[in-house]
């Protein structure tokens, strides 16, 4: 019950996100942003993440 409630809120606040860019749908882009400005843990699968990075910009778990 308490994950149904998290998804409901997220996708919610990603709806938002999503209708502020005047978009009606909701893409990845708005879900990591809620997740960012909430403070969340964002971790990331190595192939999804941008071969122009530098790894020294990597996010890391202290």
């Amino acid at each position: 019950e308490a994950a149904e409630v998290y998804l409901t809120c997220l996708f919610e606040d990603a709806n938002l996100a999503a209708i502020h860019a005047r978009r009606v749908t909701i893409f990845p882009r708005d879900i990591y942003l809620v997740r960012r400005i909430r403070g969340e843990h964002i971790t990331m699968p190595m192939a999804c993440e941008s071969p122009f990075k530098p790894a020294s910009q990597t996010f890391s778990r202290d």
